[in-house]
């Protein structure tokens, strides 16, 4: 069925030469000239599903190795005020405690004893556990594999550590600045669910082994599981081993997680005039504004990427990185991020600066993003902006496996077969009235601002509007 892949994607991605430099006024001349068109070609990715119906994508490679991701579908994302948490602790203890035939250690000396590897993480989204072998050792890795996802250890003992790893992360999360702002306002705009959930010591001591084991058995069902495995052996094998791996997985459906859009809009309505300070005591702040993106299939995702890399994700050139570093010396960082997801994503747009600078810094961010809102791009950003975009798209196809993982991801996202082939067009049509018009829609639902800083701003800030100070959980 999806044979696209990443199959034969002749995309077209033009390879430019550009020269730049900053004019008096201090936008971006571009000057560039495309000097031919190349055809990315990339290895075919096929794929099949296992008699208990769990997807496998397959690729081929002529290095002597078995590697395999097996993706759930269930991550930060997914979480609540209660449980935020739980896909981290999920995945530590998956990789601390192994399985009930190989527990703890002796997984570990199992999997080192081959020279191989095995770790587990947690994304926004889902839940990866990773497995890298000599291609001769296929067969000890699938064994080692099935007995993780068919029987998980989750003994006290393997999930306290796993919480006192996390416990640490959240002490030492105090000393980054940049983490606390960014947090607290995924916490604000999305009322501490799904993308707005934080983990805190109380919400790690509220898990236990019974969560984790429900949590596992209710998502790592055979629709819900994607798997790639990138090796040297040939499919019929290939497909075998892994027949074994996912025999006894449990039937089940996709699992995706749901955001109340409507409730968000309404938190940005009541919030738009408010200024959250969550105060500690250092020379510097950060700045954070953020507010509700689209999701991944919208069209609009489109001149929203060209538009962000113009307005602060384009390095030295971009319009917040111009005006408030380059220009006026105001922030050592300073960007725009745009993250679009499977059913929600989220603009930010932040900044560093002194505490002295912090008012100064604020209201040029606000005036920058009002001006692109009401104005969008000038005609030499949006050549410049499609070129470095297009320019960058080859480096996602890098390795056999972020080959294999952008399979995954476009399943996980149910995304057309052609998105990828399509993609480097759909950048290149995109229009400067399409941009202005996108972040225009974008921009009116308001912000979220956040501070990180010292407590004297409290006082400083009260003329950009409502300063509530926020404690940390």
């Amino acid at each position: 069925m999806k044979n696209y892949i990443i199959c034969s994607i002749y995309t077209l991605i033009v390879i430019f030469y550009s020269g730049l430099m900053v004019s008096a006024n201090d936008k971006p001349l571009i000057t560039a000239k495309t000097d031919q068109q190349v055809d990315l070609s990339i290895p075919e990715v096929k794929e099949f599903t296992t008699t208990s119906g769990v997807t496998v994508f397959y690729l081929q490679d002529s290095l002597p190795h078995f590697s395999v991701s097996v993706s759930t579908g269930y991550g930060k994302i997914y979480e609540n005020s209660d449980n935020a948490g739980i896909s981290e602790m999920l995945a530590n203890t998956l990789n601390m405690g192994g399985s009930k035939e190989y527990p703890g250690a002796s997984l570990h000396r199992a999997v080192e004893s081959l020279g191989g590897q095995y770790g587990v993480n947690a994304s926004w989204e889902n839940i990866t556990i990773s497995l890298r072998f000599l291609q001769r050792h296929a067969g000890q890795a699938s064994e080692l594999l099935k007995s993780v996802i068919s029987g998980p250890n989750f003994e006290s003992a393997y999930v306290d550590n796993a919480r006192s790893v996390l416990m640490d992360s959240v002490r030492r999360r105090e000393d980054r600045p940049e983490q606390l702002a960014f947090e607290k306002l995924r916490q604000i705009l999305f009322d501490g669910d799904g993308y707005g959930a934080v983990m805190t010591e109380k919400t790690l001591k509220a898990i236990d082994g019974d969560d984790l084991s429900a949590l596992w058995k209710s998502h790592a069902v055979t629709g819900n599981i994607r798997v790639g495995v990138v090796t040297s052996l040939p499919l019929a094998q290939v497909k075998k081993l892994m027949e074994d791996v996912f025999s006894s997985i449990p039937k089940g459906d996709a699992q995706y997680y749901n955001v109340d859009r409507k409730r968000v809009q309404q938190v940005l309505q009541k919030n738009a005039d408010t200024v959250f300070l969550i105060q500690k005591g250092i020379p510097q702040s950060t700045i954070v504004f953020g507010t509700l993106a689209p999701e991944i299939q919208e069209q609009s995702t489109y001149p929203l990427s060209v538009g962000n890399y113009i307005l602060g994700g384009g390095s030295f050139s971009s319009r917040l990185m111009r005006e408030i570093r380059v220009k006026r010396g105001l922030a050592y960082s300073v960007s725009s991020i745009a993250r679009f997801r499977k059913n929600t994503g989220v603009f930010l747009a932040y900044a560093q600066t002194g505490t002295d600078t912090t008012k100064k810094t604020m209201n040029l961010i606000d005036s920058i993003l009002k001006d692109f809102s009401a104005h969008g791009p000038n005609a030499e950003e949006m050549k410049w902006a499609k070129e470095s975009v297009l320019n960058s798209y080859i480096f996602e196809f890098d390795s056999p496996y972020s080959i294999i993982r952008k399979s995954i991801w476009l399943d996980y996202n149910q995304l057309p077969d052609d998105y990828l082939g399509k993609y480097p067009q759909k950048i290149q049509d995109v229009t400067g009235k399409e941009v202005h018009k996108e972040f225009n829609n974008l921009f009116q639902k308001g912000f979220i601002r956040v501070v990180v800083g010292n407590e004297s701003l409290k006082n400083k800030l009260e003329s950009t509007g409502k300063v509530k100070v926020v404690e940390l959980e």
